[in-house]
């Protein structure tokens, strides 16, 4: 998996708006194979699309996800959530929260957990270091971590990737689009960090400061 977020989707980044599609084939004994395709954006790796469907488009109410929405990130869950995916029409607009039913919002729930899944694995790995670190750790290991633990890192890529341009910290190996870089390293987001702690004039997402990751302690005892 790492090596296909490195040489397949990095790459694709471009200002230009194009779709490219990334198939997920599930292949087990005795069972006929499953594909899952998932489209996604070149000017900034949304996930704009599922099995053909597009989620992009108002009012699906899946891409604006409730960030409460807690998310494993291990192997086994990644493997339940692409079994699911075909369960489920992702254009089937689903009502707002004052007229929805309580069916309506488990199937809301499961949606926007898959496209959480979806988002992380082939995304947020895409633009950070940190990110494609743990989705390596975690697939080669039986360790799990939470979603949340990146929830800092995923809602400063913009900042973060203006901080690097800015400061001149670009380096050979990264992909740039005009103003988004990927991936961001983990040195590069040592020092946006470290500068924000002393209080330098940087943008920032104020919704939660960044911890550490639990990935870190992947095959430590008890993990």
């Amino acid at each position: 998996m790492s090596d296909f977020v490195k040489n397949e989707i990095r790459p694709e980044i471009q200002q230009s708006e194009r779709l490219f599609n990334v198939n997920i084939i599930r292949s087990c004994d005795n069972l006929a194979d499953e594909k899952v395709t998932i489209g996604m954006s070149s000017k900034n790796y949304y996930v704009l699309s599922i099995n053909g469907k597009d989620i992009s488009t108002k009012p699906t109410n899946i891409v604006d996800y409730n960030n409460r929405l807690g998310l494993d990130l291990d192997k086994n869950t990644f493997i339940e959530i692409v079994n699911a995916t075909p369960q489920y029409d992702f254009s089937i607009p689903i009502p707002t929260s004052e007229s929805r039913s309580y069916k309506q919002l488990e199937e809301l729930y499961n949606k926007q957990r898959i496209l959480k899944m979806y988002a992380f694995v082939f995304a947020e790995t895409a633009r950070f270091e940190d990110a494609f670190n743990s989705l390596d750790k975690i697939f080669k290991s039986q360790c799990s971590i939470d979603w949340h633990d990146f929830d800092a890192l995923v809602h400063n890529w913009s900042n973060m990737s203006r901080f690097v341009i800015k400061n001149g910290l670009l380096e050979a190996s990264q992909f740039k689009n005009g103003s988004l870089v990927a991936p961001i390293t983990t040195k590069q987001t040592q020092k946006f960090v470290s500068e924000l702690e002393e209080g330098q004039n940087i943008d920032y997402s104020k919704s939660v400061p960044f911890v550490n990751y639990d990935y870190e302690r992947c095959g430590q005892a008890g993990n």
